[in-house]
């Protein structure tokens, strides 16, 4: 089971044409979590601290561990990425050191690798994230081992969460959540929105670094574009349309540093191959689509 704990929460309301839709931000900051360690329940708790220097999908992070039943709690720190590692050190220190991601290192990768790889250890645990779920093993310092599962499929910990929020609060349904949409894309704005026959069409603006690790591939880059969104008179999705306008990844460019709002907008798009778009926008219609 999974005790989610958000924080920062940001609302950005558009109300464009009538319509109030919005795009709510939270990012997850704490996480409980419960498990099993051999045939005992545990509780574990973790807080986010900071993003790693070069990579915002590795952080670390500080809390706890306890029995259940019992009182005591075992502080622990670690290091969050596509796996984790959690320590129990009797150094503060060297438990500040993982926290603030101080090593010997000077390579990113390399010191990633020795706070993972720590030997000065009360305890420790190493967890996997797989197909089933979580799970890995606890080790103290004299190198006993146990096996552990927690009641999750992965660490939410970290994670950015963005939903559209619906103007409706009668309705069964009361916001999207973006991310479940699968868009590879984040920062979304409500571009403008409109009342149709059929329900409502949402146009979302969105503009994001193209990679979290700022000294890999694209670690520079944007990824620029809009979302057309045809909604049922219940708030149902019958429709989604992407617009790429800019992306690192797919060498896409455009002529426009800053996106204004006019009521009628028109966006050249092109390539490395040479390939020329120009994407119409209808503000007051909600509407987008390519012209050639």
């Amino acid at each position: 089971m999974r005790y989610l704990l958000f924080s920062s929460f940001l609302f950005l309301v558009a109300d464009v044409f009538g319509q109030d839709f919005s795009i709510q931000r939270a990012f997850q900051d704490q996480e409980v979590i419960t498990g099993e360690m051999n045939k005992s329940q545990i509780t574990l708790a973790l807080q986010f601290v900071e993003y790693s220097p070069e990579h915002r999908g590795i952080v670390s992070v500080k809390g706890w561990y306890k029995y259940d039943g019992q009182t005591k709690s075992i502080p622990l720190v670690g290091i969050l990425g596509d796996s984790l590692v959690l320590y129990h050190f009797d150094s503060q220190a060297v438990a500040d050191s993982v926290l603030q991601f101080n090593g010997k290192s000077e390579a990113f990768w390399t010191l990633i690798e020795e706070l993972c790889n720590k030997s000065n250890y009360q305890e420790r645990f190493i967890f996997q994230i797989g197909q089933y779920g979580v799970s890995g093993t606890w080790t103290n310092k004299k190198k006993q081992e146990l096996p552990v599962r927690l009641h999750v499929m992965y660490f939410g910990i970290g994670q950015e969460y963005e939903w559209l929020m619906l103007p409706n609060k009668t309705s069964t349904t009361s916001m999207i959540d973006l991310k479940e949409l699968g868009l590879g894309a984040s920062d979304f704005e409500v571009f403008s929105s409109v009342k149709t026959e059929t329900g409502y069409r949402v146009l979302l603006w969105y503009s994001c670094i193209s990679s979290g690790f700022v000294n890999g591939m694209c670690g520079a880059g944007l990824e620029r574009g809009f979302v057309q969104m045809e909604l049922g008179q219940n708030f149902e999705i019958n429709q989604i349309e992407q617009f790429e306008v800019e992306s690192c990844f797919r060498s896409i460019y455009c002529d426009m540093e800053e996106i204004e709002r006019k009521e009628v907008l028109e966006i050249h798009v092109d390539n490395d191959n040479s390939i020329k778009h120009r994407l119409r926008i209808e503000t007051k219609n909600a509407k987008a689509y390519w012209l050639e």
